[in-house]
């Protein structure tokens, strides 16, 4: 028979046993609930603004692909660990500053060097908050201590784009200058095979793109130098060498109607001397001169204002 005491102790530990997990899981819910502390950042603000000026080029979603850019999906977490006594944090910071910086190993050069030049401190803030909770939780109090200068251009140093000049370029581009022939419009390493992608090379000034444009030959990027081969017959041959194995060169160079195309050249048509195939290096670049007289200068001005913009 059980005494009356010892069953409202029974009952007692029944009742505890049965409220301590719910109690427990009511508690853990309630503190989840709250909100952590962001000390100011607004990452829904950072999404929008990576959304806005960042995602033409990353996506940060788990299963997309590569696009320009990296995938970001888990940067919160990898970041840490790109740079010696850097966090997440910074390294995503000094990837929006100073882009050059470091290339991630999944990366490639080509992100423009002033895409925060229209971004308030404040807003870039956002932007490396919301990318730090990519993969990872985020130190809100260190994004806030962050040292963020302001790069907003001035209003003076804008460059004013008008239709009517895009659509003189891109005339220029596919049709007078024929110069999409062999450059692409984008970065890609399947639009680089006979010149370099147009993408970024606005990042540097006006000067430079006016004189890779009307005098080509005065500074060849080492990728594009040319070479000339001796062809046992007495002919040369002069191109970008793109692939060499013991049986052929294969050759980026120009065909009779003036336009590029590969050419494959077994090494046994190259000459030999002293056991050396003849090949020789040129200082000559494939892209053709003359574009300072087939094209105006108001048509040069509007492809350099075009090619600026592509960023």
């Amino acid at each position: 028979m059980i005494r009356p005491a010892s069953k409202k102790r029974s009952v007692a530990w029944f009742v505890a046993a049965a409220v301590l997990p719910v109690s427990v899981f009511l508690g853990t819910g309630a503190v989840m609930s709250i909100p952590p502390d962001t000390h100011g950042v607004d990452t829904v603000v950072g999404r929008d603004l990576f959304a806005a000026h960042c995602s033409s080029c990353h996506f940060a979603k788990v299963g997309f692909p590569t696009h320009h850019g990296p995938n970001l999906h888990d940067i919160g977490r990898t970041a840490a660990s790109r740079q010696p006594n850097q966090s997440a944090a910074e390294y995503i910071l000094e990837s929006i500053l100073d882009p050059g910086a470091y290339i991630s190993p999944s990366g490639r050069p080509g992100m423009p060097a002033n895409v925060a030049s229209d971004l308030a401190p404040d807003e870039i803030r956002n932007i490396v908050g919301f990318l730090a909770g990519k993969g990872a939780f985020p130190d809100y109090a260190e994004i806030h201590r962050l040292d963020i200068p302001d790069r907003r251009r001035n209003r003076s140093e804008l460059t004013l784009v008008r239709r009517a000049d895009m659509e003189l370029a891109e005339r220029v581009l596919r049709e007078k200058g024929a110069c999409l022939e062999c450059h692409s419009l984008h970065n890609l390493p399947d639009g680089q095979i006979y010149a370099p992608g147009l993408f970024g090379v606005g990042l540097v000034d006006s000067q430079t793109l006016l004189t890779s444009v009307t005098d080509p030959q005065r500074e060849i990027k080492p990728k594009y130098q040319s070479i000339t081969v001796a062809l046992a017959d007495g002919r040369l041959v002069a191109g970008r060498l793109m692939a060499k194995t013991e049986t052929e060169l294969v050759l980026c160079t120009r065909d009779a109607n003036n336009r590029l195309v590969v050419r494959q050249i077994p090494t046994s048509e190259v000459e030999v001397d002293d056991g050396q195939l003849q090949v020789y290096e040129s200082r000559e670049s494939l892209m053709p001169t003359g574009f300072d007289k087939l094209l105006t200068s108001e048509e040069i001005e509007a492809v350099i204002t075009l090619i600026r913009q592509l960023n």
